[in-house]
């Protein structure tokens, strides 16, 4: 079977930013057209949007694929510290630059591979991407790459995701069910070991889209030392093929995984039936 779901989310956002003109303002087009102007004004159109990260259309069998909430904010220190030496406006352009190229010069697999370790040499070990992969790691085993799809592509200062999600507009937008439809094609195909995503908003909206997606058995909800529920744990199957991957989303009191509580940790990893 064909990626065809994949494949449109490639090829949409190659025209999206093969239709941009200059490189220090993104336009978002008619496809945001519909977006409420308050929650436009939280979008930070000088960073480019980064509405996926990793070689899609490759094979992704030993890596794991994590639906995320937004790309987030973005310092001018983080910008600066990419392009030693230039000042902001110019490491800004060349910033948008390397996300334009991402997206419309088809990256390989191996171009991927080798833009992780520049990352490593460039910001150390603590970088977003290496702390991300060394938690999911921790808890769940080892994956060659973290792919990444997110919930919102745009970078935003203050961002709740919880606030839109179930908004129509928010539903309608191509970038929306673009990305719905390839979480579903990657569990119905079973293309990557695991798929974890992070951020009760993706509960909530795979809940939304019961045509595509099931509840498989009950959230399970642990409890912190006030009493107060500290993990959030949803086990969603694709209704395509219900032996598919399992969607497990994670939801706690930040968006990391829970490296250090031992019964989340087991949760997650009987979710994800790993071991079974």
């Amino acid at each position: 079977m064909k990626r065809s779901a994949i494949t449109s989310l490639i090829s949409h956002w190659e025209n999206k930013f093969l239709e941009q003109t200059e490189l220090t303002q993104y336009t978002s087009g008619p496809d945001y057209s519909l977006v409420p102007s308050n929650i436009q004004n939280l979008f930070r159109y000088e960073l480019f949007p980064q509405p996926f990260y990793g070689y899609l259309n490759d094979d992704m069998s030993e890596d794991i694929f994590m639906p995320l909430l937004n790309p987030g904010p973005v310092s001018e220190k983080q910008v600066k510290e990419l392009f030693k030496g230039l000042d902001y406006d110019e490491a800004k352009r060349q910033w948008n630059k390397v996300i334009i190229e991402r997206h419309t010069k088809g990256w390989t697999k191996e171009k991927f591979l080798d833009r992780e370790k520049e990352y490593d040499l460039l910001l150390g070990p603590s970088h977003w991407r290496r702390k991300k992969l060394e938690q999911v790691q921790r808890v769940i085993g080892g994956v060659s790459f973290l792919h990444t799809v997110e919930l919102f592509p745009f970078h935003s200062d203050r961002w709740k995701a919880g606030m839109v999600s179930q908004e129509k507009w928010f539903r309608d937008m191509p970038s929306t069910q673009l990305a719905i439809e390839s979480i579903e094609e990657i569990a119905a195909l079973r293309l990557v070991k695991h798929i974890l995503g992070v951020g009760l908003p993706w509960a909530d909206i795979l809940k939304s889209y019961p045509n595509k997606f099931y509840l498989d058995g009950d959230p399970v909800f642990l409890f912190g030392s006030k009493g107060r529920i500290a993990h959030r744990f949803f086990k969603f199957k694709p209704k395509m093929n219900s032996k598919g991957l399992p969607i497990v989303i994670y939801s706690g009191c930040s968006m990391n995984l829970p490296v250090n509580k031992r019964e989340a940790i087991d949760t997650l990893r009987e979710m994800l039936e790993i071991n079974l």
